[in-house]
């Protein structure tokens, strides 16, 4: 037979009361872990975004962590007692009882994080934990006068007790007073701060621990409520709450973060367009042209024409709606990666990505038809026009190319407008200008 059968066949002769204790234990040894995993992968994301709740989630994570080895170490000492080797029995006796204490110091560690009375007093938290350090290593000694006194271990109903010492008492005295306190601490300040489903989890968990760590204790002292040991289930309650508390946290942060980001492009949104035509505003394309993001482009230059006279005749209204019109019309007409805005006025400029001479014309052209075909109904029979230059952005600075497309547009008015003129190259700009001067 191989070991594994040796074992099946003796934990087949255990009562069927004592197994399913042990598979229990076994199975809740499983899932603090798993949720263990799950509040530290909460943790590190709230630390590395710097959530202010990071040092609430923390303390979380290390007391769940606490949880873990003390559900282990008590499954651990079931099954010693259940196979009936105890030589290893008093090491997860003393390994439970130190997660005992150490997750009591993390839990005032938490309550301190969560009342922000406590905020920036480091050094009490260094005290505490050298003190709950300087009691562990006490209960990995063996003397009289400290909590174990000796390796003899009873065992009562299945339940393990190790042979107490005389600071045994105040162990577990100071230990229920302490695990009192802050619980009832922190189960005030989680009412205070935590609303919703995160509180009603967070006080049940933290309730049940409550209870059973003060049932466990009471065994300690000989006081047998329940047959069997209760803080296994109390600290899986408290995980349970831990969890829902971090992760109702981050799923509120990540709709807060959500919400945020939806209000800033929407600011976004409202300061790079212009709120009367809809195209981009002058501000938000000039940065843009700054850097230099686009290679290869072109700009057009469009100005209606005898503007002043729509306003003066059909009022600022029938103005507003012209604005409004051209602005549907370089929406409809400009290419996705194009950027069409309103440069002031009723000028208006298109940023034409991979632009030459023959697209930059066959755009004007196809602009030119549909701003004549615009038809107002606050100026009826009116005849919209517009005027247009463009030029390739061939200069080291965009705005001489712009400077370039602005000249085109005024030969375009000089002309007899409702045109479109292209600029001159610099080079022949530069030639003129030597011919000139000779």
């Amino acid at each position: 037979m191989t070991p594994q059968d040796d074992l099946a066949a003796s934990l087949a002769a255990f009562p069927t009361s004592d197994m399913a204790v042990l598979w229990l234990k076994v199975m809740a040894t499983g899932i603090s872990f798993t949720l263990f995993v799950f509040v530290a992968v909460f943790t590190a994301a709230a630390l590395r975004q710097r959530d202010g709740y990071a040092g609430v989630a923390a303390q979380f994570a290390l007391a769940n962590l606490f949880a873990v080895l003390y559900i282990g170490s008590d499954a651990a000492v079931r099954f010693d007692v259940l196979t009936g080797d105890l030589g290893d029995t008093l090491f997860w006796y003393r390994l439970a009882l130190s997660a005992v204490y150490l997750s009591l110091a993390a839990y005032i560690n938490l309550y301190w994080a969560m009342d922000r009375r406590h905020h920036g007093r480091h050094w009490i938290r260094y005290v505490l934990w050298a003190f709950a350090g300087t009691v562990v290593a006490s209960i990995w000694v063996e003397h009289p006068s400290l909590i174990i006194a000796s390796e003899a271990l009873t065992v009562r109903d299945m339940s393990v007790f190790a042979d107490y010492g005389a600071a045994a008492p105040w162990f577990f005295g100071a230990g229920l007073v302490l695990f009192l306190g802050f619980c009832l601490g922190i189960v005030r300040v989680m009412f205070d701060r935590v609303g919703g489903l995160g509180r009603v989890v967070n006080l049940a968990g933290f309730a049940l621990l409550l209870v059973a760590g003060v049932h466990d204790s009471l065994r300690e002292f000989g006081v047998y409520l329940l047959p069997f040991s209760t803080l296994g289930l109390g600290y899986m309650c408290f995980q349970i709450g831990a969890f829902a508390f971090i992760g109702l946290h981050y799923a509120n942060t990540l709709r807060e973060r959500g919400r945020q980001e939806r209000q800033i492009e929407q600011l976004t949104q409202a300061v790079a367009r212009d709120k009367l035509s809809g195209l981009y505003a002058r501000r938000y394309l000039e940065p843009l042209l700054d850097e230099g993001a686009v290679t290869g482009a072109g700009l057009l230059f469009l100005d209606l024409d005898d503007f002043k006279a729509i306003n003066d005749r059909h009022g600022h209204h029938a103005g507003d709606a012209g604005i409004a019109a051209v602005g549907r019309v370089l929406t409809e007409h400009v290419r996705a990666g194009d950027m069409a805005c309103r440069w002031g006025g009723d000028e208006f400029l298109v940023l034409v990505g991979e632009a030459d001479d023959v697209a930059l014309r066959g755009l004007a052209e196809r602009l030119g038809e549909a701003v004549r075909a615009i038809r107002l109904s606050e100026a009826p029979g009116l005849q919209v026009g517009a005027s247009m230059g463009f030029a390739l952005l061939r200069d080291d600075d965009w705005r001489i190319s712009l400077s370039r497309a602005d000249q085109a547009l005024y030969e375009a008015k000089q002309a007899g407008k409702d045109r479109a003129v292209r600029a001159r190259l610099p080079d022949v700009e530069e030639g003129k200008r030597v011919a000139n001067s000779s």
